[in-house]
């Protein structure tokens, strides 16, 4: 099953899909794709391991394609947190060419469909704000967006997350 969780800057988002992993049950991997650079980042990854510290929770660093993504061992869910941050990496630091990279998360999450039960991504909605960007950032808003239309739908369930609370657009009733 493909879960995929989206909304604003600190909308809960995150807080939900550990507690969808939680509710899963089994061994979780978290997949952290940010890198840690800035003390911007750096604080942000120091609020989310803290957060789950307590949830048993394996963690992997990870900042390439999923492709490149092995597993060490066997999970009964994996949290990818964030889509947006893979999207960036693959941007900004040369890892292919960023028209192809919604065909690289497609890839990458049917191989991890074959190897774990239950994935559940978090990903942005960073197109709320009418705001006009440079073309470096319009290019990251499409190559973004253009992966989560795919990635939603091809998910059994979608949740919009807004100021802690799911909107439900598809799957409602298959999380537990």
């Amino acid at each position: 099953m493909l879960v995929l969780l989206y909304g604003g800057s600190a909308c809960g988002k995150s807080a939900m899909a550990e507690d969808v992993c939680s509710n899963l049950g089994g061994e979780v991997l978290y997949v952290a794709t940010m890198r840690p650079w800035g003390t911007d980042a750096k604080e942000r990854i120091a609020r989310h391991r803290s957060l789950r510290a307590d949830k048993g929770f394996d963690t992997l660093e990870h900042y390439e394609s999923l492709q490149s993504l092995r597993l060490s061992k066997t999970y009964h869910a994996l949290l990818l947190e964030c889509v947006g941050n893979l999207v960036a990496n693959a941007l900004f630091e040369g890892h292919g060419d960023p028209r192809l990279f919604p065909d690289e998360v497609l890839a990458g999450t049917e191989r991890l469909l074959k190897q774990v039960p239950h994935l559940v991504f978090v990903t942005n909605d960073i197109f709320s704000d009418g705001v006009a960007y440079p073309k470096e950032t319009s290019l990251y808003q499409n190559c973004i967006a253009q992966t989560n239309r795919w990635l939603a739908r091809r998910a059994d369930v979608v949740v919009e997350v807004v100021c802690g609370l799911p909107i439900y657009h598809k799957g409602g009733g298959l999380l537990p």
